[in-house]
C-alpha cells in the first residue's frame, strides 16, 4: 500500500512541476490534489482502525423457522461427480 500511495504522490508531483499550466492553476490544482490524497489517506485510515459493532452473517436467515434444510435441487445438479477408487479397475 505505502509503494501505491508512493507512486501516486511523486507522479502528481510531477506533474504539477513539468506541466506547462499557469501558475494559479497549478496552485489549484495542487490544492485539490492534496486534499484529494488526503481524503483517500483518511478513508484508508478509516478502513483499518475501525471495529465492527454488529457481527453479521450473510448465510443464516433471521427467520430460522422457515429455512428449508433440504438441499436446492440446482446446487444438487451441480455436484462433481464420485470419485473412482483403484480398486474399482481391472
Amino acid at each position: 500500500m505505502g509503494i501505491n500511495i508512493y507512486y501516486l504522490v511523486s507522479s502528481f508531483i510531477k506533474l504539477l512541476i513539468h506541466s506547462h499550466m499557469k501558475l494559479i492553476l497549478v496552485v489549484f490544482c495542487g490544492i485539490l490534489g492534496f486534499a484529494g490524497i488526503a481524503l483517500y489517506l483518511a478513508a484508508i485510515a478509516y478502513l483499518v482502525f475501525r471495529k465492527n459493532r454488529v457481527a453479521t452473517s450473510l448465510l443464516i436467515s433471521r427467520d430460522s423457522q422457515n429455512v428449508e434444510t433440504l438441499p436446492r435441487q440446482d446446487i444438487v445438479n451441480m455436484q462433481l461427480p464420485c470419485r473412482v477408487s483403484t480398486s474399482d479397475v481391472d
